[in-house]
């Protein structure tokens, strides 16, 4: 895995906090990590933020400012936004949770809060499913509760749409 500082994406969040972004892959997630320069006393659950279709982990910039003063934020872009790749294998809420997975096992080493706006609402909804071992609560933000009930993978798993997409 790789990481290396990310000076641009460092929020300003005042003189108690120096956020330390690191960047890296897991998979097809790029992500970010905003480690909290909270003071020693009870480690606080970590907080990770789910971007919505065509966005990408960097739309959180106020969130993260906020709440790093007191916990590690974890951002992904997720498979094929911001700076994810999109692999070959099918684009579904199960691969996409997967990720986060991944993700927070990975990066974060422990569950974390989720927060997820939009298509990151549907993927932490399937996170929690998935993964319940490493979900500590929800944050469900205008979750785009759409998926297809006609189009399936080659395993028979729902693809996911984006709110007034059609499939091929």
């Amino acid at each position: 895995m790789h990481s290396s500082h990310l000076d641009t994406a460092a929020p300003s969040v005042g003189p108690s906090a120096t956020p330390d972004p690191l960047t890296g892959r897991t998979g097809p997630n790029a992500w970010r990590l905003y480690r909290t320069a909270a003071p020693d006393g009870p480690q606080r659950p970590p907080v990770l933020l789910l971007h919505g279709v065509t966005d990408s982990g960097e739309c959180w910039p106020g969130t993260v400012r906020h709440l790093v003063r007191s916990r590690d934020v974890l951002t992904l872009d997720a498979r094929g936004h911001g700076g994810s790749e999109l692999p070959d294998e099918p684009f579904t809420l199960a691969a996409l949770a997967d990720d986060a997975a991944r993700a927070v096992r990975d990066v974060l080493g422990r569950p974390a809060v989720v927060v997820g706006h939009s298509m990151g609402g549907l993927t932490a909804q399937e996170l929690a499913l998935r993964h319940p071992d490493l979900v500590l609560g929800l944050v469900l933000e205008d979750p785009a509760w759409g998926v297809s009930d006609t189009e399936h993978d080659e395993g028979g798993r729902p693809l996911f749409l984006a709110p007034g997409i059609e499939a091929a």
